[in-house]
Formats: structure tokens, C-alpha cells, sequence
């Protein structure tokens, strides 16, 4: 049953991992399309990267331009921060899972210890002569 849960749970951090990349992947290719959008040797209506930008402002109502550049680097931004988060959530969970093994193993260690303690003792108690 705890294997199950952990499978589930490493299947989960996979998941999450590659959107949070893919989005990671989105703001960078948005990044490098708006150097290549403002680095063309004309800013004209020919530059199809440019007027991507401003059609992109014009179907959100936002302006005259959205620079994919600044977009870009917000949205690779804030993909890294959530895969940070997301890597943090799972490593601390699965530190706690193996501090409970741990636990458990040491007491059951201890249980083992105390249980030979006590059958020697009554070996021993067993075996000495009653005078």
C-alpha cells in the first residue's frame, strides 16, 4: 500500500515536472523569438515575429505591443519558481518517508533486543538449581 502511494507520488512529481518544463520551454523560445523579432534588419509589416506581437496586443487589448521577450522571461520565470517549489514538496516528502523507515526499523531493533534480553533471563532463571 505505501509503495503504491509512493509510485503515485513519484508519477505526480513527473507530471507536474514536465508541464512546469514545457511552460519552462514556452517562455524561452518566447524569449528568443523576440530578440530575433526586434534584431531583423527592419521592423516592417513583412517581419511575421513583430506583427505577431502586435496582433498578439490587439486580440488581448493591451497596448500597441507585447514584447515576447519580456513575456517570455516572465513565463520562464515563473515555470523555474514552480519547479523549484514542486522539487522542494517532494524531496521534503520524501525525506520524511525515510525518516519514518528509519523509526520504525530502530524500534523494531530495540522490540528485537528486549525480546532476547527477556528470554535469556528466563533461560537463565530456568537453569539455575533449586536448593
Amino acid at each position: 500500500m505505501a509503495s503504491d502511494r509512493i509510485k503515485k507520488s513519484k508519477r505526480t512529481e513527473i507530471v507536474l515536472l514536465v508541464i512546469f518544463g514545457c511552460l519552462w520551454l514556452l517562455g524561452l523560445i518566447l524569449g528568443i523569438l523576440g530578440i530575433i523579432a526586434f534584431n531583423l534588419p527592419k521592423l516592417t509589416s513583412d517581419n511575421p515575429l513583430y506583427s505577431a506581437q502586435v496582433n498578439l496586443a490587439q486580440k488581448l487589448h493591451m497596448g500597441n505591443l507585447i514584447d515576447f521577450r519580456i513575456l517570455g522571461t516572465i513565463i520562464l520565470i515563473i515555470a523555474t519558481l514552480f519547479i523549484v517549489i514542486v522539487l522542494q514538496h517532494y524531496a521534503h516528502k520524501y525525506d520524511e518517508i525515510k525518516a519514518k523507515t528509519q523509526r520504525r526499523e530502530e524500534r523494531r531493533r530495540n522490540l528485537l533486543k528486549e525480546i532476547q534480553a527477556n528470554q535469556e533471563k528466563a533461560a537463565t532463571q530456568n537453569e539455575a538449581p533449586i536448593n
